[in-house]
């Protein structure tokens, strides 16, 4: 099971529409408060599940719960966050940079593939940044 959670669009759409039939605001301060339990759920919380950003488990189960969702699982956000095929663009990159096609080849395998962290040491000024 995930650690985190984030919801999906069609999935903040239902939470929506559901916080709106209590008349409550998306900051309500009745979202906050425990119910049945002595669990206080953050404003911060709030803001990050609504921008659709990762969240803890709990938090997002009671989120759910407390407007009404009782099937919390068809508000999560299946989609891998990343796609293998992304890349960073850098505004400091330059086309006229040359002599280093082989090396570039090699590390953008390396971050495409499994490597998830990627030094780079070398002397300054040499184009690492780039």
């Amino acid at each position: 099971m995930a650690v985190s959670l984030r919801a999906s669009k069609q999935g903040l759409e239902i939470v929506d529409r559901e916080r709106r039939k209590k008349g409550w605001t998306k900051q309500y301060y009745a979202w906050s408060q425990p119910e049945k339990t002595d669990v206080i759920i953050s404003i911060a919380s709030f803001k990050r599940f609504w921008s659709r950003t990762p969240i803890e488990r709990d938090t997002f189960v009671l989120i759910c719960q407390r407007v009404g969702v009782n099937d919390w699982e068809e508000i999560v956000d299946n989609t891998p966050t990343q796609s293998i095929s992304a890349y960073m663009e850098f505004s400091v990159y330059d086309d006229a940079w040359v002599g280093r096609e082989s090396l570039i080849q090699q590390l953008s395998d390396r971050v495409n593939s499994s490597s998830r962290v990627l030094l780079l040491v070398s002397n300054t000024g040499i184009g690492k940044t780039a």
